[in-house]
């Protein structure tokens, strides 16, 4: 019987096949989807966890998740799920899918990948203890402080590094002077991985070259001990008016293919958010296996772009850190920053928005300043606060009549001394720190800082109360007499 049976379904199969050519052709064009297992399948706890995916899917766009939407799912040894995009990259010019991610619990790992209805055997891989502090997070103790996930205090101290040709020279001497944190931009002279012109591939496609390079960073971030304030855009690109407008090279612009009339249509228009998230997805899929990403901040000053309309701006970044936070499992802390001193507040009284910026050039007492920026963002809004730029002038002529660094010097004392988060940050890095070699400035602070358990010291303002003596002295007092025996003339003493 059960070989008549089998005879039956045979010729069942062999008919379709012949009479259904589609049918044929779905078989043989069935997707393929396997996962190439790492070379070890034990990764340090917050370690980088990476695995190939093999697949015969063929597509337009591998960018676009409408189109590919590639995911690997991990369940933790605590039975919680991360679902974690895989990303598309290049090697040798040939296209290859790759999935990363940082292992938080020690245990057993399983995962598996997923595209549609198929989807590969479960494989694992063991998470081992290691001396990683994990990624950084608001204290849970003191609303003014970080800590990472083992519970050890961050206290930020660095300068900006936005753009660099080679980082790790600016990366040795921080590491050397006691600095841990750096910001960097991903504008189109730099990292960006989305633009117009020479050898960007047009939007809604990322330059592979340049997400190699961010890569590299990343890499010699974890090497030296920095952790970085990854900026993802800045006012440059929608601003059209001087100074420093770069807005004609956006792809988002019509006149570059895209589809704003208007640079501020950027936070409105449905497609212009569409193509943010998928380029967040993109982050999220290759970078944000690391620890030393401290922050995602959406723009630099964003206030002047060609046109700020705070409700638009204030709802986009609510709308982008939502979904941020939705798919990026390590939960990397996000904030954004202003040209103005004094910011938005209704975008820092956003809950996404864990932590305030201040920005400020040319004060007369920069110390006092950053002192009193500081502390009223702390008060006001119950967030850390970081000054994440401040120099002499926004133009840096003036820092040539300070060789020495005595803003520099007041301006990190001032913040960590005020509540700060960290120490104010400098801009001019590439003009006036490295060639004046000024790294010593950070040295001192740092190893004042290193073994203060900030979190938990309950730091408060000092007072200071009325100053009068205990015993009252007794003061014999005599008329001032001033007498007028001699001209003033001409005597070189009076000149």
């Amino acid at each position: 019987t059960f070989f008549f049976i089998s005879r039956i379904v045979l010729m069942i199969f062999l008919i379709v096949m012949h009479f259904c050519p589609d049918a044929r052709s779905d078989m043989e064009d069935a997707l393929m989807l396997k996962i190439t297992l790492p070379e070890t399948r034990t990764i340090p706890q917050y370690g980088k966890f990476e695995a190939r995916i093999e697949t015969n899917l063929q597509c337009t766009n591998p960018f676009n998740p409408e189109e590919v939407d590639l995911q690997v799912r991990f369940l933790t040894p605590t039975g919680v799920t991360h679902t974690m995009p895989a990303f598309y990259d290049e090697e040798d010019g040939k296209p290859v899918w790759k999935v990363r991610y940082a292992p938080m619990e020690v245990g057993d790992y399983h995962y598996y990948a997923a595209l549609g209805d198929a989807r590969t055997d479960t494989q694992t891989f063991a998470c081992v203890p290691s001396d990683r502090d994990g990624f950084i997070r608001l204290s849970p103790h003191d609303s003014r402080y970080f800590q990472f996930d083992s519970g050890k205090p961050y206290f930020a101290v660095g300068h900006n590094v936005c753009w660099a040709d080679d980082y790790e020279p600016y990366f040795q001497q921080m590491a050397a002077h006691g600095e841990n944190h750096t910001r960097i931009w991903m504008i189109h002279w730099n990292v960006a991985l989305e633009w117009s012109g020479g050898d960007y591939p047009g939007l809604g496609r990322y330059h592979l070259g340049k997400a190699s390079r961010l890569d590299h960073i990343l890499e010699l971030a974890e090497q030296y001990g920095v952790y970085i304030m990854l900026c993802l855009e800045s006012f440059n690109t929608l601003r059209i008016r001087q100074p420093y407008p770069a807005y004609q090279g956006n792809p988002y612009a019509q006149e570059n293919g895209g589809m704003l009339e208007k640079p501020e249509q950027f936070f409105t228009h449905p497609e212009a958010r569409r193509l943010f998230k998928q380029h967040l997805r993109y982050l999220v899929a290759r970078y944000a296996y690391s620890p030393h990403i401290f922050c995602w901040e959406f723009w630099n000053e964003v206030d002047i772009i060609e046109k700020y309309i705070s409700e638009e701006a204030v709802a986009w970044h609510q709308e982008m850190a939502r979904y941020l936070r939705q798919i990026d499992p390590m939960e990397h802390l996000i904030t954004t920053s202003f040209a103005g001193t004094a910011g938005d507040a209704a975008m820092w009284r956003l809950p996404e928005m864990e932590f305030t910026q201040n920005h400020q050039y040319g004060s007369k007492d920069m110390a006092e300043s950053i002192r009193r920026w500081t502390q009223r963002n702390i008060s006001e809004f119950q967030k850390p606060h970081i000054f994440g730029e401040f120099g002499t002038d926004a133009g840096g002529p003036r820092s040539e009549k300070d060789p020495d660094g005595i803003n520099l010097h007041n301006g990190i004392w001032a913040a960590a001394l005020s509540g700060s988060a960290g120490t104010a940050m400098l801009w001019w890095w590439d003009n006036y720190i490295e060639p004046n070699k000024l790294y010593y400035h950070f040295q001192p602070l740092a190893q004042f800082v290193a073994d203060v358990d900030w979190p938990h010291a309950n730091f408060r303002d000092a007072e200071i109360g009325d100053i009068r003596y205990v015993t009252q002295p007794e003061l014999e007092t005599k008329d001032l007499s001033l007498p007028c025996t001699a001209g003033w003339g001409h005597h070189p003493v009076h000149q």
